[in-house]
């Protein structure tokens, strides 16, 4: 059904027409009249078609709200409607989005226009393209964002984990309609992790797409460890294969922030506007702020994480110390549960290092504490944890066991590395060890009984005859009497 625009009515005693058209003409706000009914637009002044660029006959006959596009979820929608219905005024911002499909911030004013008789005739609205302001807001709203962010500590959380909460708050101001994140290694070794905003659906498109190649602007990135961005992005010499579909999803702007961890640019930020030309100086800025807080803060992480590292670790042989031992028995045990396995838990004592000690001195003593740490920790198994208790005394807990059988082979493998020669100055140690082993949950005892009963088992093969010993002491409650 063709749209009927409704007529001027020079009758109206509100205002002249031909004075308003004239006025309105030479404003550098755009200016649009709407008829009180239907709300359909019957003019529009020269800056109104600059700013949206339509020209005036495609916007004659149609209700303003077609610049809202498919941006409907906007609060200010509802209180406009809500102003119309009873003929109020209404100011406030929008999202708006020119012809060619680009995003621009627009503060709008609404105004009823009376008859003399107190009819209402006319809706005229004011708008005023506030994109940059509104920017400039946006973009001190997610510094201040991913400030508070990572403010909370988030150390717990894996880097990958960090950075995908980190696009959530720029998603959040709704400046960007992507942004994603990807682990960088090279040139050709580019692995996209996440991404998230209302334009996510459209990165398999453009990503995807196997004309478009590696992203440009994240090579570059990753290449100078500087902000790569592009204004008019779908324009790029090496974009033209995925063009018409960049314009489709408008991807009009678009920005990589490189980030280093560890000594290098192992992740890249990339944004995504439907504005063009969101890249000024000022933007810039706001994006290395945002590069700097994300390196500062796996930087504090990194060295947060040293320091628990450091704690748990015994100085001198680089093993895990007494006091992380408990919690690491603990998880130990309750894995050991869930899997319905079995682990053993093998106290193991250097025999005659006291002699050492006190022959050769603490220096002697400690270099043989040394090379056994590294001995034992290249001879345990994949996912099992050696623990230095203190003086020459050790834990090996060994997970996973299918049966008691596997133990003699591994007692052995051990002990033949123990009994290897270790060289200091020009004195050649060989030292012994002695083994006791406790089966969890064959012996079903807390952290602290399993811990004495090994150590019980170990003491019984110290005091064993050598020849005749064994490998090692399976715990019997019987030898608790015996001690």
């Amino acid at each position: 059904m063709e749209t009927v625009i409704p007529p001027y009515r020079e009758n109206d005693s509100a205002f002249e027409i031909g004075f308003f058209k004239k006025i309105a003409e030479g404003a550098p706000v755009g200016i649009i009249l709407a008829d009180s009914e239907n709300h359909l637009i019957v003019y529009a002044n020269p800056a109104f078609t600059k700013i949206t660029g339509y020209e005036e006959k495609e916007i004659l006959g149609r209700n303003c709200n077609f610049l809202q596009g498919g941006d409907k979820n906007q609060k200010e929608i509802s209180e406009i409607r809500s102003a119309l219905s009873v003929g109020v005024a209404f100011h406030g911002v929008l999202r708006n989005y020119r012809k060619n499909g680009s995003l621009f911030y627009n503060e709008l004013n609404i105004a009823p226009v009376r008859n003399a008789d107190g009819s209402l005739q006319y809706f005229v609205g004011y708008q005023q393209d506030v994109t940059q302001e509104k920017r400039r807001t946006l973009f001190l709203e997610i510094l201040i964002g991913i400030g508070e962010l990572l403010n909370e500590m988030l150390f717990e959380k894996s880097n990958e984990h960090v950075l995908e909460l980190v696009n959530e708050e720029i998603i959040r101001a709704k400046l960007f309609h992507i942004a994603s994140v990807c682990e960088v290694a090279g040139e050709t070794d580019i692995r996209y992790l996440s991404a998230t905003g209302p334009g996510v659906s459209s990165v398999p498109e453009v990503c995807g797409n196997p004309a478009a190649g590696p992203c440009p602007l994240t090579v570059r990135a990753w290449q100078t460890n500087e902000i790569v961005f592009d204004n008019h992005y779908p324009d790029h010499p090496e974009r033209v294969a995925i063009r018409d579909v960049m314009i489709e999803q408008k991807w009009y702007s678009a920005v990589v922030l490189p980030i280093v961890h560890a000594g290098r640019v192992s992740y890249a930020l990339g944004l995504v506007s439907a504005l063009y030309g969101v890249f000024d100086p000022e933007a810039l800025q706001s994006l290395r702020r945002i590069k700097t807080m994300i390196e500062d803060f796996f930087s504090r992480k990194a060295e947060f994480l040293s320091r628990i590292e450091l704690s748990r670790k015994d100085p001198m042989t680089g093993l895990i110390n007494r006091m992380a031992f408990g919690s690491i028995f603990s998880e130990v045990l309750s894995r050991t549960r869930q899997k319905g396995s079995l682990t053993a838990i093998v106290y193991v004592d250097i025999d005659g290092f006291k002699q050492i000690n006190d022959n050769y001195g603490h220096e002697a003593g400690d270099q043989v504490l040394k090379v056994l740490g590294e001995r034992l920790r290249h001879v345990l198994r994949t996912g099992d944890t050696a623990v230095r208790l203190g003086g020459d005394e050790f834990l090996l807990l060994l997970e996973g066991l299918s049966g008691l059988s596997e133990m003699d082979p591994f007692i052995e493998r051990v002990s033949r590395t123990i009994e290897m020669p270790i060289f200091w100055k020009e004195v050649e140690f060989v030292v012994q060890a002695s083994f006791g082993v406790t089966i969890f949950p064959k012996d079903s005892g807390d952290v602290d009984s399993l811990l004495h009963h090994a150590d019980q088992a170990m003491y019984t093969h110290k005091r064993s005859d050598r020849k005749i010993r064994g490998a090692y002491v399976l715990y019997n409650p019987a030898d608790e009497s015996s001690r």
